[in-house]
């Protein structure tokens, strides 16, 4: 199959890895065609060689599109496949529309989703959260205009299909897994232990971008009571700078628990001293407003982690309570810190918790996922 995949490159968040991963799997025994835009950072990921790259500017000029439409027609592509709402998928799409070759849309976010970015500990400027929500408005619009343009919506959760059916999106929609990695990220090997590899004894990790629609801020309040009753208990806060590590640091130092909290930046992805960061932790808390899914819990659940989460978005259809970890009422830190707790204090019941979750995310293997999408595809194919 000859497969054309567009994305923007902003930094090493859901889409991206989405879309590396599926990529990654295509290319193994079909012809893949990446339609890329770089907004920021080129070497998020190291993509498969056997990928053809084709460079996109953010907005393509019509020799851009002519572009497009070449290796379109010169290369025979099948199926497009394209993850952003914004001017070089509209283009392709039209592009696509024109030449009458199937085109799918993956779907990940809400318009919603900015306004969590300064809906919590933050302070922004007026102005901000105007240009925040007329960006909605017109992204709102853009998602029904899209909806006219391709075959096929897809979407990584029940919830997110759901949001966009009360958007007045009309086209099917299919829910489709982002999926993750379970070779890659395992648990730790029975018997075998990292020595010091965190200098607690026990570990809370929340993984992802430092943003404020992650609510960290929770996260943090939460530890602050845990570590009033548990000495041997750190927290490690691991991710890339998107707005609110100076308001985390100075919440951190305003609780006078620098020496029990660790913020690292962005690890290498996918490699291996990440899958330890989750291999090696206790528990994974994801405190977040807005998730489309959760890749970082998908990956904490592969690596057999005790996963508790926010109970909001889509996070319930992969946290289960009482069976891999538990649910807490959004931004009620009292809430999150007795979860954590009863997690700490009884080894045996985390250690069910995060055999279980490993289960349930097989479900969710990328090989799957990638082998639903081709079928997808086939489907859409004359």
């Amino acid at each position: 199959m000859r497969i054309a995949i567009q994305a923007t490159w902003t930094a090493r968040g859901g889409i991206e890895t989405f879309v590396y991963q599926l990529m990654k799997e295509f290319s193994k025994k079909h012809e893949v065609f990446f339609f890329v835009s770089y907004w920021g950072n080129k070497n998020i990921y190291e993509l498969p060689k056997n990928v053809h790259i084709i460079e996109v500017p953010v907005i393509p000029q019509k020799k851009d599109k002519e572009k497009i439409k070449n290796i379109f027609l010169q290369n025979k592509i099948q199926i497009i496949h394209i993850n952003n709402t914004d001017a070089v998928s509209i283009a392709i799409l039209k592009i696509g529309k024109k030449l009458k070759i199937p085109t799918v849309i993956s779907n990940h976010q809400v318009p919603e989703y900015g306004v969590y970015r300064w809906n919590s500990i933050n302070k922004v400027p007026k102005i901000q959260k105007i240009k925040t929500l007329i960006r909605n408005f017109i992204w709102k619009r853009a998602l029904v205009f899209i909806d006219s343009q391709t075959s096929l919506v897809i979407v990584p959760s029940l919830f997110l299909k759901n949001k966009l059916i009360s958007y007045g999106v009309r086209k099917k929609i299919e829910v489709i897994s982002c999926g993750v990695d379970t070779i890659l990220f395992s648990p730790k090997p029975v018997g075998v232990a990292l020595k010091n590899f965190y200098k607690s004894e026990k570990t809370i990790l929340y993984m992802g971008r430092l943003d404020f629609g992650k609510r960290i801020d929770v996260l943090i309040r939460a530890y602050f009571e845990i570590a009033k009753k548990y000495d041997n208990v750190g927290l490690v806060l691991c991710g890339q700078d998107s707005g609110a590590l100076s308001a985390l640091q100075e919440l951190i130092n305003f609780l006078k628990i620098n020496d029990r909290v660790s913020i690292l930046s962005s690890l290498p992805a996918q490699s291996q001293e990440l899958i330890n960061y989750y291999r090696y932790a206790t528990l994974f808390v994801l405190p977040s407003e807005m998730e489309t899914q959760g890749i970082v819990v998908l990956e904490a659940m592969a690596c057999g982690l005790p996963i508790v989460a926010a109970n909001t978005s889509a996070l319930p259809e992969l946290v289960k309570p009482r069976e891999n970890g538990f649910l807490f009422k959004n931004g009620d830190v009292e809430d999150c810190a007795r979860y954590i707790e009863i997690i700490l204090s009884d080894v045996d019941q985390a250690n069910r918790f995060g055999a279980r979750g490993r289960e349930l995310i097989m479900d969710h293997d990328i090989e799957k996922v990638a082998i639903r999408f081709l079928e997808v595809y086939g489907s859409l194919i004359q």
